[in-house]
């Protein structure tokens, strides 16, 4: 006689931790973006913030949206979680840059470009080392390595 004993499932490998932290670090500070800009309203109005506080809260509802369902499909191990984290990240990287140099009015837009530059690809970098490992290696924890 045969007895079915579930499996345990091994725990999360650190790359996927990371990318957990970042996924939630993201969808949170984009959160904000969307809470502050419905807060602020008025004032970003009074101050004539372009584009304007309603550009500001969809944006910011977009990302966050994109950025928790993709830290929810990495977190439940789905196959198509790694890949909308990749798509949101380098979507928004291209976003950002394009929202810094022709939709923002700001000249202190452009103050940090090469940091910001540099600090973003380092980051997409990251992003593609650990998304690879995770898809070749896969997201054993340490008792199944």
């Amino acid at each position: 006689m045969a007895v079915n004993v579930p499996q345990r499932r091994a725990g999360r490998s650190w790359r996927r931790w990371v990318l957990l932290g970042g996924m939630a670090w993201f969808a949170l500070s984009q959160a904000m973006r969307l809470v502050q800009a419905v807060t602020l309203w008025p004032w970003l109005i009074e101050v004539q913030v372009r584009p304007g506080p309603a550009y500001l809260a969809v944006t910011g509802l977009i990302w966050a949206l994109a950025g928790g369902v993709g830290m929810v499909g990495v977190w439940q191990r789905q196959r198509w979680g790694l890949r909308l984290c990749e798509v949101t990240l380098v979507a928004w990287s291209a976003w950002n840059w394009l929202d810094r140099l022709w939709v923002s009015s700001s000249p202190t837009a452009l103050w940090n470009w090469p940091f910001a530059l540099g600090f973003n690809l380092v980051l997409l970098l990251v992003l593609f080392l650990i998304t690879h490992a995770e898809r070749t290696i896969g997201g054993r924890g340490k008792d199944e390595q």
